[in-house]
């Protein structure tokens, strides 16, 4: 399944994404599926997780006041960082 994925999002443009996961993750991932599962499970701690020393807010929420940018605001930052990546390939 992952690997349809891949093929989906466009794979000259993910694959290395990935391999640099695998390549990077001291061998927490061995497959494209795995790093895939860990990345989605990943974003959503960080998004969703109430961490007590940090005043019961998520990572994101904490980042998102640190930087003094709404959280819908940082999500669409995102969006438009991430279109760009898809146009040109190119990391921001």
């Amino acid at each position: 399944m992952t690997e349809q994925i891949v093929i989906k999002l466009n794979e000259k443009k993910f694959k290395p994404l990935l391999d640099a996961f695998i390549q990077n993750g001291h061998g927490l991932c061995k497959s494209y599926s795995e790093c895939v599962e860990k990345i989605l499970f990943f974003h959503y701690l960080h998004a969703t997780k109430k961490v007590e020393q940090l005043d019961n807010m998520s990572e994101r929420e904490f980042v998102s006041k640190a930087k003094k940018v709404p959280p819908a605001e940082s999500m669409m930052n995102f969006l438009k960082e991430f279109e760009e990546y898809l146009k040109t390939g190119k990391l921001p």
